[in-house]
């Protein structure tokens, strides 16, 4: 089959999903299954190989990465990886958090792809930034909270 010049596939993709009829009419087999192995000779990709040993001859592969969290180090502080859901299916995981980074947990802020698994180089920094900003905030805050209680006397 050749992917290159027919319209967009949608992303999931599975015999029962609702697209499955739409990417039917273009010709296009769905064929399910664990794959065990990628097939190539010389000229490139041929097919791949099914775990139940059927072989399924291709053009093309598409893989959909999975993105997780890599967030052992947050994990005593009670933070736990959500799951990013597209449908029904589980694309990633990401420490929750707010736009500015701040999570659940008081003084722990998290930028990058760790808080959106779409992000990238550009968005991460981006990110990082708007964290380092609120960060900074939350710290003079505190020094004034904490100035403003000192200067205050108790008279006996």
């Amino acid at each position: 089959m050749d992917l290159s010049s027919g319209p967009p596939l949608p992303a999931v993709l599975n015999a029962d999903c609702a697209g499955g009829a739409d990417v039917d009419a273009l010709g296009i087999a769905v064929t399910e299954g664990k794959v065990e192995q990628v097939e190539a000779d010389a000229c490139g990709l041929t097919g791949v190989r099914l775990a139940d040993g059927r072989r399924v001859a291709l053009d093309a592969v598409i893989v959909a990465p999975r993105m997780t969290a890599r967030a052992e180090l947050l994990a005593p502080l009670g933070l736990k990886p959500a799951e990013v859901r597209l449908g029904e299916h589980v694309v990633g995981t990401r420490i929750e958090a707010d736009h500015a980074g701040a999570t659940a947990v008081p003084g722990v802020w998290v930028a990058g792809n760790i808080a959106d698994i779409q992000a990238q180089v550009m968005t991460s920094a981006a990110a990082g930034l708007t964290a380092g900003a609120a960060i900074n905030f939350d710290l003079v805050l505190e020094e004034t909270r904490d100035a403003a209680g000192s200067s205050v006397s108790v008279s006996p």
